[in-house]
């Protein structure tokens, strides 16, 4: 699963509206950025077998602290506390620890039996991927929903975020093609951690010279640049309104109650205040 997790952010703000995209993709794709980290750490462990399922050549061979239900519940919890500390908007943490919570739901219908109930548990899984028609046709309906809802639940603050805001999504569009039409490598890359860790090592230059893969095994993941995206619209969002007291928007109840996100690319209010 990939921009399921996405169309599921998407549909937060039909929910909670006055919480932040960036900060909901965050929080939808949490675990997934936390668990390269977990690789590099020799924490947990993955394999390349190829046919192992038709959607992805992944063999997840442990992943107890990212991807367990019982940990997935406890990043959930983690996640929602600090958004409340920092927003002190009820709705808006609750939203944000269901989104970390909903990984784990959606990967649990997409993994074959590999995700940990809790640590060293019993392992569960319904195994969309073992199906590419099917996968396809379940992510694009959950992404085209959470689509759906935001722009029923939003509006562009300019022609400029409209325009950003269906770039971004024809990129999410984008990739899982890539990922699932893209040829498994004819041969496993051995130890679980050495890919990690050679990536590391090729892009950030670490250490010496690692040990020769195929050019084609050592591009960056795909959702890199999303990520920088994601980064950029967090930064916007955070940044104080350019606004200056004596101007009508700044004096406007509606305009200073969204103030910390009008500055970004992607900032939309909602429809129930007016166009701006």
């Amino acid at each position: 699963m990939f921009i399921g997790h996405f169309g599921v952010a998407l549909a937060a703000k039909k929910i909670e509206p006055r919480g932040n995209l960036g900060a909901y993709f965050l929080a939808a794709q949490f675990v997934d950025l936390l668990w390269p980290f977990m690789l590099i750490a020799g924490l947990e462990s993955v394999r390349i077998e190829p046919g192992i399922t038709v959607a992805t050549p992944l063999d997840f061979v442990s992943y107890p602290i990212t991807h367990s239900l019982l940990m997935a519940l406890v990043w959930s919890a983690a996640a929602g506390c600090l958004y409340f500390a920092k927003s002190k908007n009820a709705r808006a943490a609750l939203v944000m620890g269901a989104l970390v919570a909903s990984h784990w739901i959606l990967d649990f219908i997409s993994h074959r039996p590999d995700l940990p109930l809790w640590p060293g548990g019993v392992k569960v899984g319904l195994g969309l991927w073992n199906s590419l028609p099917a996968t396809l046709v379940v992510e694009l309906a959950i992404f085209a929903g959470g689509v759906w809802l935001y722009a029923q639940s939003t509006t562009a603050a300019s022609k400029k975020g409209k325009i950003a805001f269906w770039s971004l999504i024809a990129f999410f569009i984008r990739c899982p093609s890539r990922q699932h039409v893209r040829p498994a490598p004819a041969e496993r890359l051995g130890d679980p951690i050495q890919r990690p860790r050679h990536v590391v090592n090729r892009f950030v230059g670490l250490v010496g010279r690692p040990e020769p893969i195929a050019s084609d095994q050592i591009k960056p993941p795909p959702y890199l640049c999303g990520l920088c995206v994601l980064c950029v619209e967090i930064y916007f969002s955070v940044r104080p309104s350019p606004l200056s007291p004596s101007s009508p928007a700044a004096a406007s109840p509606s305009a200073s109650a969204f103030s910390g996100s009008s500055s970004s690319p992607f900032s939309s209010t909602p429809r129930v205040l007016g166009r701006r």
